[in-house]
This record gives C-alpha cells, sequence and structure tokens, in this order.
C-alpha cells in the first residue's frame, strides 16, 4: 500500500473522528441546555410550594430535592449525562411533593379537628358544671380553666397543635378536683345546715328565744344567739367542718354544763345528731354567780352529724 493510500484511509478516520466528536458535542450540549431547563423547572415548583401553607409539611424533601438539584447544577461541565440522571431524580421527587404536602395537610387536618372536638366537650363540660352547680368558689375555678381552653382554642384555629392536648388533660384533671372539692363543701355544707336546725330546734325546747342564724363570712362560722327568760345567753357558733364551739354567760356555778348538755342530748334524741363530749374552758370558775359576766366557753369535737 502507497503512503498516498495511508494518508487518505487516516483523513478518513480523522473525518469521521471529528464528525463523531462533533456530533457528542451537540449531544452534550443539548444534554446540557434539557438539564438546566429541567433544573429551571425544579426550581419554581420549589418556590410555589414555598410561597404555600403545604411548605411546613414536606421541609425536609424539600430539602431533599434541592439538594439533589444542585448536585445536577454542579455537574453540568464535568459530566452531563451525570448531572441529566441528577435532574431526572430531583424532578421525581418535586413532582410527588405536591400530593405529599396534600396528604399531610389532610393528616394535621384530622389531629386539629379531633383535638378541637375534644376540647369543645371538655369546655362543654365546666360550662355545664357552673350552670348546675351553686359553689361560687368552684364557680369561679372553673372559669379560669375554662379561659385556658379558649386560649388553646384560639392556637388550634391558627394550625396549632403543639402542647394543646397536654393542656386539655390537665384541664380535665383540675376540673375533676375542683368537683370533688366542691362536693365535699356541700356534704359539709348540709352537714352544717343540720346541725344548725337541729341546734336551734333544741334551744327552742329548751326555752331559749333564739334569733336568726348569722352568718360570718370571715370566720366562716354560722353563729346562734339565744336568751332565757331569766337573762340566761347562750351563743353557739358552727364551723364549716361541723365543728361546734359555745359561750354561756349567767349561770350559776357549773349548772351551765348541765344546761348544754341538755342541749346536746336534745340534738341527739330529737335530731339524730351525736357529739362527743364537749370540752370546757372555764373563764374564771371562782367567780362564776348569778349576773357576773364570767362565763364558760368551749367546743365539742368535730364528730358531729346525722345519726353518726
Amino acid at each position: 500500500m502507497s503512503s498516498r493510500g495511508i494518508s487518505r484511509a487516516e483523513l478518513e478516520r480523522r473525518r469521521q473522528e471529528q464528525i463523531r466528536k462533533e456530533q457528542e458535542r451537540k449531544r452534550q450540549d443539548q444534554v446540557r441546555v434539557n438539564t438546566q431547563e429541567m433544573c429551571a423547572e425544579i426550581e419554581a415548583i420549589i418556590f410555589d410550594i414555598a410561597s404555600t401553607n403545604s411548605a411546613g409539611h414536606i421541609r425536609m424533601e424539600m430539602e431533599e430535592v434541592t439538594k439533589v438539584r444542585d448536585e445536577a447544577i454542579s455537574l453540568l461541565k464535568s459530566d452531563v449525562d451525570a448531572a441529566e440522571q441528577k435532574a431526572r431524580q430531583s424532578k421525581s421527587l418535586v413532582n410527588a411533593l405536591n400530593e405529599l404536602a396534600e396528604s399531610r395537610m389532610q393528616e394535621k387536618q384530622m389531629e386539629l379537628d379531633r383535638v378541637k372536638l375534644e376540647l369543645e366537650a371538655t369546655l362543654m363540660q365546666i360550662r355545664q358544671f357552673q350552670d348546675t352547680s351553686s359553689d361560687s368558689l368552684a364557680c369561679s375555678e372553673a372559669e379560669l380553666l375554662a379561659s385556658k381552653l379558649l386560649d388553646a382554642n384560639d392556637r388550634i384555629a391558627k394550625g396549632i397543635r403543639i402542647g394543646v392536648e397536654g393542656e386539655i388533660s390537665a384541664v380535665k384533671y383540675e376540673m375533676e378536683q375542683i368537683k370533688v372539692a366542691s362536693s365535699e363543701r356541700s356534704v359539709a355544707e348540709e352537714c352544717r345546715k343540720h346541725i344548725v336546725k337541729s341546734l336551734r330546734g333544741s334551744m327552742q325546747e329548751l326555752g331559749f328565744i333564739v334569733g336568726n342564724p348569722k352568718i360570718i363570712h370571715e370566720a366562716g362560722q354560722v353563729v346562734l344567739e339565744g336568751q332565757m327568760a331569766n337573762g340566761r345567753l347562750a351563743q353557739f357558733r358552727v364551723n364549716v367542718d361541723g365543728e361546734m364551739e359555745f359561750d354561756l354567760e349567767g349561770y350559776v356555778g357549773r349548772e351551765c354544763s348541765n344546761h348544754l348538755d341538755a342541749v346536746l342530748e336534745e340534738m341527739r334524741d330529737r335530731y339524730g345528731v351525736n357529739c362527743t363530749p364537749p370540752q370546757h374552758n372555764w373563764k374564771n370558775p371562782d367567780r362564776i354567780s348569778k349576773g357576773s359576766k364570767d362565763f364558760p366557753t368551749g367546743g365539742s369535737s368535730k364528730q358531729m352529724g346525722g345519726g353518726t
């Protein structure tokens, strides 16, 4: 083969190689353009999602899409095929974001609706208690709990659920404590009313002229005062817990003790109120006489009540 023939073959080979390189260059340029367009499209989708309320539900996924897109951009100069592959991966991820965000928004709304229903039910129970209770203290305490729930409801309206369930549970527990305390006060007050009623009746049976009961709010006591025709005075104070204190005036010697025992026996026999033995506090036993202002005081224990 002549040198001239070899030159022609070499030239053809070189020409074909040049054509192949040119075609590859054009292909890579096209891939680069397509990848750039794809990355721009991905960026636009991310921007649209970020401007909606759904972005917070898919924050981590959006970060992953952005990371893969940035990797695609960084490969454009060195490896357009790898860049295109990364861009396609990023686009596949971003296309699923809207559906994923919608699904998570629905889940969150369902949770918010559930918590809202629980809050409203708890608030309704508080209002029902306030409507039916005559305990002003308990109603005031319940109102504070209702205010907490109303504040929590405002947060739910803004889509905030964190901490609200814990607050509802705490309110439920506190409300139960309020109900228990109110019930105990109610029972104690009924017991005291019975004691006051039986005490008043017993004093009247024994000849006392008894005035209407007086309530001393600051002391938490109900006071009954009675006077005999001979001027002897008796004052009884009944505390919230049923404990009774007494003051007797105008009695000779220790006859006041006998009269007190008669009152307590009348309460027991006629009204079923049992009292433990009273404790006396003699202010000046040596000076007690008819007309003396010195008089015994004392009180029974707390074990007072109907039939106990």
